[in-house]
């Protein structure tokens, strides 16, 4: 990256604008992480290949995170999602909770992604209900509402008070 030049175009300050940062700066086609990944298939396939290893070595968060309590108290009996994986890619995240949870009603875990992601997701469960929905969208609005766990694969964890409302 080239930080120094970009600071002093910004004269220093943090830019107000999303798409006036570093990364977008440093490339002639000037497009996000995101976008540069949708315009070229190498890209989307480095990518991919990184977030599935990445996923199957790290530590599955239900193995430390206290997922039965939660589920203890969710009432999923009017077909409600337990947790949501924004940007869960191909789902592992989610399959790790399906393996701690078996009995988890069908569709109780939702897999949220970019609908090139979402297409190419192959599962071998009915448990987990995909979901296509661009979050890089100007004023998108989160599709799922009401108590559910929302957990992120490419930012950090959104876990607040355990369950997001009124969103």
């Amino acid at each position: 990256m080239h930080w120094p030049d970009f600071l002093a175009k910004t004269n220093y300050r943090k830019p107000l604008d999303d798409k006036n940062c570093c990364y977008i700066d440093a490339y002639p086609e000037k497009k996000g992480f995101f976008e540069r990944c949708a315009a070229n298939p190498v890209h989307q396939e480095s990518f991919s290949s990184f977030m599935d290893l990445w996923a199957k070595h790290k530590r599955p968060w239900p193995q430390f995170y206290d997922t039965k309590t939660l589920l203890e108290h969710a009432d999923l009996s009017d077909g409600s999602a337990f947790v949501v994986d924004v940007g869960g890619h191909h789902g592992i995240d989610l399959l790790r909770v399906l393996e701690k949870h078996p009995d988890l009603p069908v569709g109780s875990l939702v897999l949220e992604d970019l609908p090139d992601v979402v297409a190419s997701v192959k599962l071998a469960t009915d448990k987990i209900k995909t979901l296509k929905h661009d979050l890089f969208e100007p004023n998108t609005v989160q599709p799922i509402k009401g108590k559910v766990l929302f957990q992120s694969g490419k930012s950090r964890r959104i876990f607040g008070e355990l369950t997001l409302e009124g969103l």
